[in-house]
């Protein structure tokens, strides 16, 4: 198939090889080259696994070891020398043109991507911006495509998801893939991304995985694949492991193309070391998780978003001419993805179909759904989910990425409007109903994995499904084959194909389940099983025996119809004219109709043998004698319930023609006249019973016919429930989901306390919490009613009012309100706005606040005692006649009394906001003092009798004898320091 780094994002795409099939040399495994290929990926961090890896890595296994890591494009690679220490196998940095070699190790150069094309190494330029490069996917593919079941990718120690997506294409393409046990790596992103899609083969340290691999290579090289029959007998191995699959999963694996059974069986066979078809039996007997999986190992669950994009470019053209004659008016676009995956493909064709929608005329709705199914409901759980990993960035454009996905973390989601285009459903569509009155099919590279015969039967059903014009999409390796009568050819190479109509008036759906093809007589009779010639005649001498001297023979249902024909049956049966009809009694010739219908009916009931001997049987215009014999089969239990009927010709038996001549002659003269009328009348009698019957057998056929039509109705209807029950597997899978929801956002709710009312357009209360009904008179039976008529405990409030002027300007409202029990709430109300941006109500919200008006009240009453205290401090002092300061902890003056600025003949601007050492020119400044101030307010200790020599031009000189304290009040938000002084004259007199 065709491998395309990126979709149609402009200078962005490799310049690489397509691959579309294994090369020769591939598939004869390079006799001159090395035995397996393995790829070893991992990032910058990852040299400590490489090395063990190496370490434990036999050197002569014959494999060649291809490393890519990722590295600073700037800086030079030194890797090889690093590992080389590590493995006596020669080291070798990557080169263009390079072929491969046993026992050697190749490692990717920096600032380049590394493809293999038949061994051969190529570089080439990596474009794509830092943080986007995805080298070990890369290289997974392309060598998946080049090596096939040779190619083996090893995952080890790395930051991001890298990887991940190649090696789906290993698996694919039967390769081997390993993964470094998370635990042992130092950077586990990259080994649990791909541990995550359950496809990995086994998970172990570096050292172990190189012992296995080395181990897995030997036996793989030498295990022996069986042959196996196209019919298998019940001893076979091989047919014992379909049976223990089908009993564990319930899906039948038997019409799956042999060549792919035989490849995945031997891959699961060299993992575990067993060379026996028959002990890997007795393996999978005893473990149920090995059955597991084998059945997803057979599943092939491998997709990617556009896969060969220009493919994806091919359909969206025919679709958009379709759609454009049909018209965005006509019937929904309906469109059936099968074998999806894990949704990738299901979700390009909705991304195809959506930008088709887009290039349709301004103002045309299209409503379209899309079926996805997939036998693997794991993969229907993940592919419903819609989230993919930062891979996806190589299979898709930019302008796709930022369209159709969103990001959620380091992952990508679809978005809502492809989502809800897709139903996801399991379903087997070898055994269940198809859909039908569909546009599209897209089942690309499914087809390939099954038998001729299941191909055939699958476009046959695909044929009924479609609605006349609709389209098949198939993949790059895929074709209708013999079925060009149903579908015509549209785009050969990329495989897209149009219903054909048919000659039938009716449409007719086909066997379902498909199963293994059997006679339609064996369907008629359920208790029949298919006759095989060795049974009828065990060897070619019996057989020769039986056709010279055995007489002609049918086997029969007890309804008549024909299950084995033996020897030359012409002169008693003829197939009728006009539709096909292998019923006995159509088939029978004039005058054995009648007898043939008793004798079978006697012989179903009865075990002896029904012989009836016909005297005048016409052939070809000539009477002639026949005995028929009719007996019920009991002795063989293959044909236990059928009837045997062997038509003799007594003219072949030695006297026979004389005696019935004599018995003629003797019967002849003794009739009489009575004989004669009783004879007329028996041959009326029997003429109206030949009438009866043939009108009967008309009316059988029309009541066939009639049935028929009902099946196809009955199919219809049963397609219709399978679509429903589909609807409702999804619709089960969003409740489920809404149900979560819907608890998550009760306990948030329940758990934040704060009291909520919903309501909707029309301000009708759709939901409330429990903390709101303190408030609002509320009980469960209020939902619905209108959020007016509603009564409220809260002061001078009107709720509708104030919900209706928010939805009006769409500008969100705070406000203070009292209830009437004196508590508080901060009523917020905002907009209800839908995920479309749509208005549908408002949310009032109410926090209790009680506690911070509280605080504030407090709060005031402190500011206000404050004051008064300041105010009748400042009156106090003002009164008295000595000078006083107050300075702060700083020794600032806070104020000053009247008689401060009395004496010292200062103002208040110069003083008060200064510094004690900045007043009364400096004078005030005394080390002594400032020291024993600075005791005061910590130590709480008073000054007594302090002297200060102080000269000033106001009061000349004088000692100023000085006391401090402190000063507290509950209201004052800082201790004060009181300074008190008293002037006296040189003589000591104040």
């Amino acid at each position: 198939m065709n491998q395309t780094h990126r979709g149609k994002k402009p200078g962005t795409q490799r310049r690489e090889h397509a691959m579309t099939q294994p090369s020769p040399e591939a598939a004869d495994g390079h006799e001159s080259g090395p035995s397996f290929v393995v790829g070893i990926g991992g990032s910058a961090g990852g040299l400590e696994a490489f090395s063990s890896f190496f370490e434990a890595m036999p050197p002569d296994t014959g494999m060649a070891f291809v490393v890519i890591q990722h590295m600073d494009p700037d800086r030079k690679g030194v890797i090889a020398q690093l590992l080389q220490k590590h493995t006596p196998m020669p080291v070798t940095q990557a080169t263009d043109g390079l072929r491969t070699q046993p026992n050697q190790v190749y490692v990717i150069p920096p600032n380049c991507d590394l493809s293999i094309l038949r061994g051969t190494l190529h570089l080439m330029e990596m474009i794509e911006p830092r943080g986007q490069r995805l080298p070990v996917d890369y290289f997974f593919r392309q060598l998946a495509a080049d090596a096939g079941d040779r190619a083996i990718g090893v995952i080890m120690s790395g930051m991001g998801t890298d990887g991940t997506q190649g090696m789906r294409s290993l698996k694919e393409h039967f390769g081997l893939v390993v993964v470094q046990d998370p635990q042992s790596a130092k950077y586990d992103s990259m080994p649990r991304s791909a541990i995550a899609t359950d496809l990995v083969d086994f998970v172990a340290p570096p050292p172990e995985l190189a012992a296995r691999i080395a181990d897995y290579s030997r036996r793989s090289v030498h295990l022996p694949i069986p042959e196996h029959p196209a019919i298998v007998t019940g001893g076979d191995p091989l047919q014992k492991v379909f049976v223990l699959l089908r009993n564990r999963t319930g899906h039948d694996f038997t019409l799956y193309k042999r060549n792919t059974i035989d490849r995945r069986l031997a891959r699961r066979m060299g993992i575990h070391r067993i060379d026996d078809l028959a002990h890997y039996v007795r393996y999978l007997q005893e473990n149920n998780a090995e059955l597991d999986l084998l059945s997803k190992e057979l599943l092939i669950g491998v997709t990617q978003f556009f896969r060969d994009p220009e493919a994806f470019t091919a359909l969206k053209e025919r679709l958009l001419s379709r759609l454009t004659a049909n018209g965005p008016e006509g019937s929904p676009f309906r469109a059936w993805v099968a074998g999806c995956s894990t949704g990738e493909e299901a979700y390009s064709v909705a991304i195809t179909v959506q930008e088709c929608q887009a290039a349709l005329p301004a103002g045309a709705d299209m409503n379209c759904q899309i079926f996805a199914t997939d036998l693997d409901k794991v993969a229907i759980e993940n592919a419903r989910r819609g989230l993919f990993p930062p891979n996806i960035l190589a299979d898709l454009s930019e302008e796709r990425l930022q369209r159709f996905f969103r990001r959620e973390g380091d992952n990508y989601g679809v978005r809502k409007n492809i989502r809800d285009k897709i139903v996801f459903a399991p379903q087997d569509v070898i055994m269940h109903p198809p859909f039908t009155k569909l546009d599209l099919i897209c089942c690309r590279n499914l087809l390939i994995y099954l038998v001729p015969e299941l191909q055939q039967r699958l476009l046959s059903m695909f044929h009924y499904a479609l609605n006349p014009g609709g389209l098949l999409f198939l993949g790059s390796a895929e074709t209708i084959g013999a079925r060009a009568d149903l579908f015509a050819t549209l785009d050969s190479k990329w495989r897209i194909y149009e219903r054909r109509a048919t000659s039938s008036a009716r449409r007719s759906l086909p066997e379902m389940p498909v199963v293994p093809a059997i006679r339609a007589s064996e369907r008629s009779y359920p208790n029949s099983v298919l006759l095989r010639e060795k049974e009828m005649a065990p060897d070619p001498v019996g057989r020769l025996l039986a056709e010279l001297y055995a007489p002609p023979s049918v086997v029969v249902t007890p309804q008549g119809d024909v299950v084995f024909v033996h020897g030359r049956t012409g002169k008693y049966l003829e197939l009728p004219a006009g539709k096909t009809n292998m019923n006995l009694y159509a088939m029978a010739r004039e005058g054995l109709r009648l007898e043939l219908n008793r004798a079978v009916r006697q012989a179903a009931v009865q075990p002896e043998e029904i012989r009836v001997e016909l005297a005048d049987f016409e052939v070809d215009g000539h009477p002639q004698p026949v005995t028929i014999i009719v007996r019920r089969i009991d002795q063989l239990q293959t044909m236990q319930g059928l009837v045997l009927i062997t038509f003799e010709d007594p003219s072949s038996l030695v006297g026979a023609a004389t005696a019935t001549r004599r018995r003629r002659r003797r019967l002849k003269g003794k009739d009489s006249e009575a004989e004669t009328s009783l004879k007329k009348e028996l041959e009326q009698t029997s003429d109206l019973l030949q009438s009866t019957m043939e009108q009967m057998a008309s009316v059988q056929e029309e009541l066939t016919s009639t049935n028929e039509e009902m099946q196809s109705a009955n199919e219809e209807l049963q397609s219709t429930n399978e679509e429903l029950a589909t609807t409702n597997a999804e619709l089960e899978s969003k409740v489920s989901e809404l149900s979560v929801a819907h608890d998550d956002l009760t306990n948030l709710m329940n758990s934040a306390e704060i009291a909520t009312i919903f309501v909707d357009g029309g301000f009708h209360i759709k939901r409330f919490t429990a903390e709101v009904t303190h408030l609002v008179n509320l009980i469960p039976a209020d939902v619905g009613r209108p959020l007016s008529h509603v009564m409220t405990n809260l002061v001078n409030c009107d709720l509708d009012e104030r919900a209706r002027e928010v939805v009006r300007t769409l500008v969100h409202r705070e406000e203070h309100v009292e209830s009437k029990d004196g508590r508080w709430y901060l009523l917020r109300i905002h907009p209800y706005r839908t995920r479309n941006d749509v208005i549908a109500g408002a949310v009032l919200t109410f926090t209790d606040i009680t506690t911070i008006k509280q605080l504030e009240r407090s709060l005031r009453d402190s500011e206000q005692g404050a004051q008064e205290a300041m105010t009748y401090a400042e009156n106090i002092v003002a009164t008295v006649r000595e000078p006083l300061l107050i300075l702060d902890s700083t020794f600032r003056v806070v104020s000053a009394n009247r008689s401060y600025y009395q004496f010292f003949r200062a103002a208040p601007e110069e003083t008060e906001g200064r510094l004690l050492s900045e007043i009364g020119g400096g004078q005030w400044h005394n080390r002594l003092l400032e020291q024993q101030l600075e005791t005061v307010l910590p130590g709480h200790t008073e000054i007594t009798g302090f002297v200060l020599d102080f000269d000033s031009a106001p009061t000349g000189r004088r000692k100023l004898i000085l006391n401090a304290r402190r000063v507290r009040n509950k209201h004052l938000s800082q201790d004060l320091i009181l300074l008190a002084m008293e002037a006296k004259d040189e003589n000591g007199a104040s």
